[in-house]
């Protein structure tokens, strides 16, 4: 994901530009799923037995909670 996000810095301008910043974004929005997927299988292993639902699904609400404050903070400005 870091690698795409700073390819997308050296973009060329025109045609080759716009399919590529495509394929860039696409290759962000994997490598976002495998560091989503990642983080709640860690969660989740090193959970308290009873809690693992619990604490699994902590790196979800993460993403709305982030989603909600800029759209707050965007809503303020």
């Amino acid at each position: 994901m870091g690698t795409s996000t700073t390819l997308v810095g050296f973009l060329p301008s025109g045609t080759v530009g716009a399919v590529a910043l495509v394929l860039l974004r696409l290759l962000q929005g994997f490598g976002a799923g495998a560091e989503q997927a990642g983080a709640s299988t860690l969660i989740l292993e090193v959970a308290p037995v009873r809690q693992r639902g619990f604490f699994a699904a902590l790196p979800f609400v993460g993403i709305f909670a982030g989603l909600g404050l800029a759209a707050a903070t965007f809503s303020v400005m």
